[in-house]
């Protein structure tokens, strides 16, 4: 049943080990079947100590490089009962993983670990360091594969808790306060979200590394945009950005799950296009896909792809769209990013619905939305619903697009999440028929809604679309004097399809009352 090891085929092993141990003539059995059997017949005890000796000796031999075969060493000193290396060796192969890019693989073992730690090992600050460790690079793994919304996450959330009160350090909280943040945030719990912020505040007082200021500012600033308060999201953007020296933090995406500089130019692209500055917006964007470049990181590039994809719906550049939403499709469904797949879908389903194929489209669209429910997350579900409003207009399906447009508005009164609301007031005033009051009271709401934001972007379209109602009712003393002073407040974007779309209404108002003007 064995057989002697031909050296010259390479079919030993040990090649770190002395030279007295490669001297050794080696052995392998010439089928498993062989080996299960033989090795079902040791006895427990025996077979424990065997296993001890192995990865004692193991580690001895391979010396540096037993980073290398953590996994191989884990299962040695699982079986020979040594549970405190083994644990830690799980730990080693779970980084062995992640520098791979293998999440799910990286959650199988950190799951093992947590599993040994919490059965085999006693209760010790030291046990509650390590399963702090163990617990943050999980949440970690889960929030890339399974989504910022992920219910395990709170559950995680809930252990490093009670681990922290053990070691009585509460700095050690902060990264399960960034993920509590991210985990509030995706669901739309805005005002659960700020108190995560407001205990990441006091953890740094009490101590905390100071890289996690970076992701204090960026949080509360992430979610001022989401809720539509962009001047307070830019002042913190902007200062988180100032703390940031690639130099000096140039793998923090280990701690936050995507490098925060990047995250925090994720939102402040999106901040510099509402405000009515696209060149600005294109200018961030660029910096960040650089930065993320740069970086031997997945999800930092899935991020920028995903600002890609909501800055080119924003201006409704359709082909780019096109081709951002299909690169993070794939880089998505390669690295089990399920959040963002579902994402993808969305604007691939809005692609195909403004591409002359509204069916299609909407079918996607529904997919992609059901998805993102299942995943836990709530954020830009009224975002999404108002696209989806927007395909049944291309589609002719007004009822349909209002009762979409209607789901929005009730999202965004549940959960507080208003940076797209003038889009979504503005939507349903085009749904209706032009000669229906309500549909000019719902396009003066949309132009306040963005007035009161500072979202000149917005109010610009919205205003376009009122001057037009305004244009056809005859009114176009009024319908030019709205769009001149909208259009005042711009330095930059003229080149815009809103802004074109702006000029060419001026000029038909500019036309002699005696023409016939109406669209």
């Amino acid at each position: 049943i064995l057989r002697r090891a031909d050296e010259t085929t390479g079919e030993t092993a040990g090649e770190t080990a002395d030279d007295e141990a490669r001297d050794t003539p080696r052995y392998a059995f010439i089928h498993a079947y062989y080996q299960e059997l033989a090795y079902s017949r040791i006895t427990p005890a025996r077979r424990s100590g065997l296993h001890a000796r192995v990865g004692t000796w193991f580690e001895t031999a391979w010396g540096d490089q037993t980073q290398d075969f953590a996994a191989e060493l884990a299962l040695h000193f699982e079986r020979g009962r040594d549970y405190p290396r083994a644990v830690g060796y799980l730990k080693r192969a779970a980084d062995n993983a992640n520098s791979r890019h293998a999440p799910h693989e990286v959650i199988s073992l950190l799951r093992h670990a947590l599993h040994l730690l919490e059965k085999h090992l006693a209760p010790t600050p030291d046990r509650a360091q390590l399963g702090l460790a163990l617990l943050a690079d999980l949440g970690t793994a889960i929030q890339t594969t399974h989504g910022f919304a992920a219910p395990d996450l709170a559950t995680i959330h809930q252990q490093a808790l009670a681990y922290s009160r053990q070691t009585e350090v509460a700095p050690q909280t902060l990264p399960f306060l960034w993920g509590s943040w991210g985990y509030h945030t995706a669901r739309a719990e805005f005002d659960q979200a700020v108190t995560q912020i407001e205990e990441m505040r006091a953890a740094m007082a009490a101590g905390g590394d100071p890289v996690w200021l970076i992701g204090t500012e960026v949080a509360r600033g992430g979610v001022h945009w989401h809720q539509g308060q962009l001047e307070a999201a830019r002042a913190l953007l902007e200062h988180g950005q100032s703390l940031y020296g690639a130099d000096t933090h140039p793998t923090l995406f280990r701690l936050y799950t995507q490098d925060p500089d990047v995250l925090c130019r994720f939102f402040m692209s999106l901040v510099d296009w509402l405000q009515g500055y696209p060149q600005r917006a294109a200018e961030t964007l660029e910096v960040a896909r650089q930065r993320a470049d740069t970086l031997d990181h997945p999800f930092t590039r899935a991020f920028v792809l995903w600002a890609d994809c909501m800055l080119s719906q924003f201006r409704g550049d359709v082909e780019h769209l096109r081709s951002a939403s299909m690169q993070m499709q794939a880089m998505a469904d390669d690295h089990g990013f399920t959040m963002l797949t579902a994402m993808a879908g969305q604007f691939r389903g809005w692609t195909l619905a403004v591409q002359g194929e509204p069916e299609a489209g909407i079918a996607l669209m529904r997919e992609g939305l059901a998805l993102l429910r299942a995943t836990g997350a709530r954020m830009l579900l009224s975002y999404f619903s108002a696209l989806l409003a927007h395909a049944h207009l291309i589609a002719g399906q007004r009822d349909a697009g209002l009762a979409a447009a209607d789901e929005a508005l009730e999202i965004v009164d549940s959960h507080g999440e208003r940076f797209y609301l003038a889009e979504i007031w503005r939507l349903k005033g085009i749904l209706q028929p032009r000669t229906e009051p309500s549909a000019e009271a719902c396009l003066r709401r949309a132009m306040d809604l963005a007035q009161d934001q500072g979202a000149h972007a917005f109010e610009l379209r919205a205003a376009v679309d009122l001057a037009e109602l305004w244009h056809q009712q005859g009114k176009r003393e009024h319908a030019r004097q709205l769009l001149e002073s909208v259009c005042r407040q711009f330095t930059e974007g003229f080149d815009s399809a809103d802004f074109r779309h702006a000029g060419q209404l001026l000029d038909r108002c500019a036309a002699s009352p005696g023409q016939d003007t109406r669209v």
